[in-house]
């Protein structure tokens, strides 16, 4: 899991939290997250998904936070869907 802003669009773009050899040298059955969510796909779920590791993107997350925020500030549920096609639009 990369929980850092290495891989964000501005930040280190290019790099990655492990190198590649690391990420080669996972095991088949690993899940790799990065909480990244610009650009979608970061050089390092490129890398995992090259190498057959399951991946998942980090705008999910950012949005099921975004959606409690909206929920704690104003007593309204947002719609996880309406707003992960905003969010997709913009990115």
């Amino acid at each position: 899991m990369n929980a850092t802003p290495i891989g964000m669009k501005g930040y280190a773009m290019d790099e990655m939290p492990l190198s590649e050899n690391v990420v080669k040298s996972l095991d088949k059955d690993t899940l790799v997250y990065d909480i990244v969510y610009n650009p979608l796909t970061t050089r390092f779920l490129k890398t995992a998904q090259d190498n057959g590791l399951r991946v998942v993107e980090g705008v999910d997350m950012l949005l099921y936070q975004a959606q409690k925020a909206i929920q704690i500030w104003t007593g309204r549920t947002a719609d996880f869907n309406e707003m992960k096609i905003a969010a997709l639009r913009s990115l």
